[in-house]
């Protein structure tokens, strides 16, 4: 529920981060069946998929981060000015 709430702000790098911790805590304190780990690894690949092709938004942040050239890199251009 609290990844829904994330979700809906929406803030999907602390949706993301909430989740794979979550995971990260759930399987090493109690060993679950293969077949729940791989469903959650599905889940998240889908979700990803679904964000890239709904949202703009999250496409624009993608793309930036693939190919910096490809849109506004005010950050990375002051970090290397050096400001």
């Amino acid at each position: 529920m609290f990844v829904a709430l994330l979700i809906w702000q929406p803030d999907f790098g602390m949706a993301a981060t909430v989740a794979t911790i979550w995971g990260g805590q759930l399987f090493p304190g109690r060993p679950a069946p293969s077949f729940l780990y791989w469903g959650l690894v599905g889940l998240g690949a889908a979700g990803m998929v679904a964000g890239y092709t709904l949202l703009p938004h999250v496409r624009d942040r993608i793309d930036r981060f693939l190919d910096p050239a490809s849109g506004d890199s005010y950050q990375i251009d002051t970090r290397d000015a050096g400001v």
